[in-house]
């Protein structure tokens, strides 16, 4: 629960970056996706260590960033790039 807390405040300041409802849609499905199987005790623990909901709302907020400020691209290498989705 406290880790779907701190998930959904991310989104909250996700949203100061005029995300399109479809890129907002994405991370709130991940966040959920992430609350309801973890929560299932053993195979939910196991789900959370791999499937990291808040590193692929990351790379969904660069991506959308990358495209704003194209200059962005070249100060810092994409989280996306350096993780497996």
């Amino acid at each position: 629960m406290v880790d779907t807390a701190f998930s959904a405040y991310l989104i909250y300041l996700a949203t100061r970056f005029n995300l399109p409802q479809k890129t907002l849609g994405k991370m709130i499905y991940n966040i959920g996706l992430e609350a309801v199987v973890g929560s299932v005790p053993l195979v939910g623990d196991i789900f959370d260590a791999f499937y990291k909901s808040n590193m692929r709302n990351l790379a969904l907020l660069e991506e959308h960033l990358e495209a704003v400020e194209p200059e962005l691209a070249a100060v810092a290498e994409p989280v996306s790039q350096s993780i497996k989705l």
